[in-house]
This record gives C-alpha cells, structure tokens and sequence, in this order.
C-alpha cells in the first residue's frame, strides 16, 4: 500500500542511524537526530493509514 514511502523513510533512519553510530567531528548531530526522529515518524503515519 505505502510501501514506497516506508521504504523511503526506512532507508533514511538506516542513513541517519549510520551517521550518528559514525560520530565524528564533522557531522552534525543535532541534524542527524532530526533525520531520525522524521523517518521514524513517517514510518509510524505509514503503518496507520
């Protein structure tokens, strides 16, 4: 049904979740946490439509 955006939002938490785990000097954290937290939620809005 929405599997295109799921997949989409699944591929940017694996993204933001590899630049946190990645934790260097030039990555902006605070950024990469929002990534996160909005990929996170699009898979939740996803799962209930």
């Amino acid at each position: 049904m929405y599997t295109k955006t799921i997949d989409r939002a699944q591929a940017a938490k694996e993204r933001a979740e590899q630049r946190l785990s990645n934790h260097t000097a030039e990555i902006d954290v605070k950024r990469a946490e929002f990534a996160l937290r909005k990929a996170l939620i699009r898979i939740d809005v996803a799962h209930h439509m």
